[in-house]
């Protein structure tokens, strides 16, 4: 037997064994190389088959078609090869129908004292005489403020919590100062006297318990006050600063009232 018959069958061997592997694209390049040295067109068909088993639809159509070009072939190959190109070509079709066009992309977002000016004019924002991202004119203002930013519902939660942790805490409290061993006289009485006690070590343990929530619950809305934007570039202010009737200032926290016509608010002022 001429010597590239016999690599080319060691190669077929170790070929299939990656087909029954499931290692498809392997097994196809396998395929292929001991096709390049017997030319026999039954490996062209194995390695188009191994393609399609790997799901790769365009290599398997046109190692189907390669194969059908091909000259000897028999009527039951060419059935047979017609049919899996066909089912290979409606899965081309498919992936055609489903591929997403290519997101553009975003360009540019250029932030411009003109158009920085019209928008506070249309919101009724203050004057722009001072460069971008100063309300005013005025050195250290922050930028028009959105209450998208204050947490509300952290700020809800810590203060259910606190009066929850008071509320149990003084019941407990109460429920314990009333114990007193000196008033069991009977079995009645020393099982009532554990299930108040047993009660107030409860009610002391759900205050304590909701305390600790509240507590946390404050620290996170202080965090979210007082810590900077994370998407921002570093020299946007604080979220604080971005909301309504709160303004950063350099020496301390202050709370000032302010009034304007038809409405009275109080203003934040926070130093960082």
């Amino acid at each position: 037997m001429d010597d590239r018959l016999i690599r080319a069958e060691a190669i077929a061997i170790e070929a299939k064994a990656a087909f029954r592997n499931q290692r498809f694209e392997h097994a196809s390049a396998r395929f292929m190389d001991a096709y390049a040295l017997s030319r026999s067109p039954a490996l062209v068909y194995n390695a188009a088959r191994a393609m399609e088993e790997a799901g790769n639809w365009a290599k398997a159509d046109d190692l189907f078609s390669l194969y059908l070009g091909l000259e000897g072939l028999g009527e039951g190959g060419r059935r047979d090869a017609r049919a899996h190109r066909a089912r290979v070509r409606a899965e081309l079709a498919k992936q055609a129908e489903h591929a997403e066009p290519a997101e553009p992309a975003e360009p540019a977002k250029h932030t411009t004292l003109a158009k920085r000016s019209a928008d506070q004019a249309a919101t009724g924002g203050e004057g722009t005489s001072g460069p971008v991202g100063v309300v005013g004119g005025g050195p250290g203002r922050a930028a028009p403020p959105t209450l998208d930013a204050f947490p509300v519902w952290q700020t809800v939660g810590a203060g259910t919590a606190v009066v929850a942790s008071v509320a149990t805490g003084v019941w407990a409290t109460s429920l314990a100062a009333g114990l007193s061993l000196d008033d069991v006289q009977s079995d009645a009485d020393a099982a009532a006297y554990r299930e108040d006690r047993d009660r107030a070590r409860r009610l002391r343990a759900a205050s304590i318990a909701s305390g600790v929530v509240g507590l946390g619950l404050a620290g996170w809305v202080v965090w979210e006050l007082v810590s900077a934007d994370p998407a921002s570039d570093g020299r946007s202010p604080p979220v604080a600063a971005r909301m309504p009737g709160v303004r950063p200032r350099s020496d301390r926290w202050r709370f000032v009232p302010t009034v304007s016509p038809g409405r009275a608010s109080l203003e934040v002022q926070l130093g960082f």
